[in-house]
């Protein structure tokens, strides 16, 4: 299993991720820091390549993705945060 743990501001004076909230409305976004693309692949043994996982629109600080079989290297592309950069702030990225 891949294990990101991504940064979703935590250090700010108001609720960065209420539990619910309509998606249009203003005062309750997602954090501008979340990782909002990106990609995850996998390299066999023998150099394939997998994606494991796509996101375009991730919503999530804590994301997992199953692995399976025997893996050479992992490889994350990060594409644009909530803030519309292309900064990738990214707490911890483990595997087992």
């Amino acid at each position: 299993e891949a294990r990101l743990v991504l940064d979703s501001n935590l250090i700010t004076d108001r609720p960065c991720m209420p539990s619910n909230y309509p998606l249009d409305a203003a005062e309750y976004k997602l954090p501008e820091t979340l990782l909002k693309s990106f990609k995850l692949e996998i390299v066999r043994e023998n150099g394939t390549v997998e994606t494991v996982r796509d996101e375009t629109c991730n919503r999530h600080r804590l994301v997992k993705a199953p692995l399976t079989g025997k893996v050479k290297a992992l490889r994350l592309t990060t594409g644009s945060n909530w803030g519309d950069t292309n900064e990738a702030r990214i707490f911890s990225f483990d595997f087992h």
